[in-house]
């Protein structure tokens, strides 16, 4: 049986929002008009250009219907999306303590706790690498901006009641071209990364070698609020993937999970590897910031220290 499954991307309605959530500071949209219509315009024609491809939009249609073993949900858009409820678990089992946080950034405006980090071990670095978008600290922060705009951050594991910070932001790692998501072009932008002063009682992620292809499962990591209709306990979301060109990932996962907060959190494959991290939504259709492109990223900000 054949799902609309980008119906989302089709109505004049759906645009990408950032998934931002703070508690002290108002969630706001994060690009214009113009931005937004052109990174929208740009999904479609991706989407557009696989759905010409009867046999591929068929292999995954077929795919999808393996992996929910049948089971799909209509969501807000009136599109099917796989039930996650019987979607597959991870090989990776659960979140290791002490490697996805909130953290209660301190800046020259004051502290307030926004968006998802988590931990990621770079081979130019002996320590792991806090990493999370750069789009939640506001329009104008960009890469460069950073050092002078953070001066600390307590971070507390998403796993635990957060009644004592589980570590502390002692430093930002400056990378040049980094910019908040808005248009198709500044998606791939949109990272930041710190150092933390002791790391030793806490995991970190590796990140994936390879991009992730149409139907390979995924699993976004975070902690979403009570508030919402619905959330899992664990913090582990499946997604299924729909392409990931190494730059740009976009998956699905169905739209009763609202993802407040959840930008910067990592996506992670079956294995437990970073391949990106969660950016924003559309729907059920939601974008990612491809673990290549944030490496690239990473590698040239570390060389120039």
């Amino acid at each position: 049986m054949k799902k609309k499954l980008f119906t989302a991307l089709a109505v004049g309605s759906a645009v990408f929002f950032s998934s931002c959530g703070t508690q002290n500071v108002e969630t706001t949209a994060v690009t214009t008009v113009s931005e937004t219509t052109s990174f929208v315009q740009a999904t479609e024609e991706t989407t557009t250009s696989r759905q010409t491809e009867t046999s591929e939009e068929s292999e995954f249609e077929q795919t999808l219907t393996y992996l929910c073993k049948g089971y799909f949900k209509e969501d807000s858009s009136g599109s099917s999306v796989p039930d996650p409820d019987y979607l597959p678990l991870p090989d990776f089992k659960e979140i290791p303590a002490n490697s996805v946080f909130d953290v209660m950034w301190g800046t020259v405006e004051g502290s307030y706790m926004a968006g998802t980090s988590f931990l990621m071990k770079m081979e130019e670095q002996n320590d792991p690498l806090l990493i999370t978008a750069i789009h939640y600290f506001g329009d104008s922060i960009s890469g460069s901006d950073l050092p002078g705009y953070i001066n600390g951050g307590e971070l507390y594991d998403i796993l635990k009641d957060g009644s004592e910070p589980d570590g502390i932001v002692s430093g930002v790692i400056p990378i040049a071209d980094a910019v908040g998501f808005g248009a198709a072009e500044t998606g791939e932008k949109d990272v930041a990364a710190f150092t933390v002063s002791d790391t030793s009682g806490m995991n970190s992620f590796s990140p994936a070698s390879g991009t992730c292809q149409p139907g390979d499962m995924i699993y976004l990591a975070t902690y979403l609020s009570d508030e919402n209709t619905y959330y899992y306990d664990d913090c582990l979301y499946p997604c299924v993937v729909i392409s990931d060109d190494g730059t740009n990932l976009y998956y699905l996962l169905h739209d009763m999970f609202i993802a407040t907060g959840a930008s910067g959190a990592p996506l992670l494959n079956k294995d437990g590897e970073v391949v990106g991290i969660h950016i924003a939504s559309a729907n059920s259709v939601r974008y990612g910031h491809s673990i290549q492109s944030i490496c690239e990223q990473l590698e040239t900000a570390l060389e120039g220290q």
